[in-house]
């Protein structure tokens, strides 16, 4: 923002996405039953490329599950549906016990599987905004997303809906997945953020709200 501010006679404001309003209604905040050794980890990624780099979450997942024998990791989006890129990596890798690849399904469907899900592992390195990220925080599911990855930090409240880390390093995502599904209160606070977080930020009408504004600043300052 400071870099191009000079360029405008208004103040640069950042707008986010909107989220449908389907996603933002209150009876998809279901009760997620935890503790125990199974948890259901999403990961929503389009396509298997090293800016969306999958290979260090998925390493992660297999290290959890050596203490969490029954937890499932569950990969949707194009290059992870059986026999594409993301299934057969992580069978040449002796790493796919456990694995669920979903594959592209359409929004409904995606939706209804995230709302089954304990936790969202978002590893891409450059986001410009990250959609299934604010769905799983709308849905009360808290993220472990990069440190350093555009827009993510931000979206995630500077880490108050869930954990920002370095995602290039398996071992610090393992470590990730085990503070925040191993520490109820962490995971229930990060929950309740991602739910406020979505509503305040991601309302369709809030979002038209502030480009309604940019428009009236804009206006004003001819």
């Amino acid at each position: 923002k400071a870099e191009i501010q000079k360029y405008s006679p208004v103040p640069i404001t950042v707008v986010p996405n909107p989220l449908p309003s389907a996603v933002l209604d209150p009876s998809l905040n279901v009760t997620r039953h935890y503790g125990g050794e199974r948890y259901h980890i999403a990961i929503i990624l389009t396509g298997w490329s090293k800016r969306k780099n999958p290979e260090p979450a998925l390493k992660a997942f297999a290290k959890f599950r050596l203490s969490a024998r029954n937890s499932t990791l569950h990969l949707f989006g194009y290059d992870f549906g059986i026999g594409e890129k993301g299934h057969l990596w992580a069978k040449a890798q002796s790493i796919d016990e456990g694995m669920v690849f979903h594959g592209y399904l359409p929004p409904a469907e995606l939706l209804q599987q995230l709302n089954t899900m304990h936790l969202l592992v978002h590893p891409a390195i450059e986001e410009s905004f990250g959609m299934a990220v604010a769905e799983a925080m709308a849905l009360g599911i808290p993220v472990i997303g990069g440190v350093r990855s555009g827009a993510i930090p931000w979206l995630l409240g500077q880490g108050s809906a869930g954990l920002l880390v370095d995602v290039t390093s398996a071992e610090v995502i393992h470590d990730a997945m085990a503070e925040i599904l191993g520490n109820h209160e962490l995971y229930e606070n990060c929950a309740k953020a991602g739910i406020a977080r979505a509503r305040k930020e991601f309302h369709p009408a809030i979002v038209a709200s502030k480009y309604e504004e940019i428009y009236r600043l804009a206006s004003l300052s001819k």
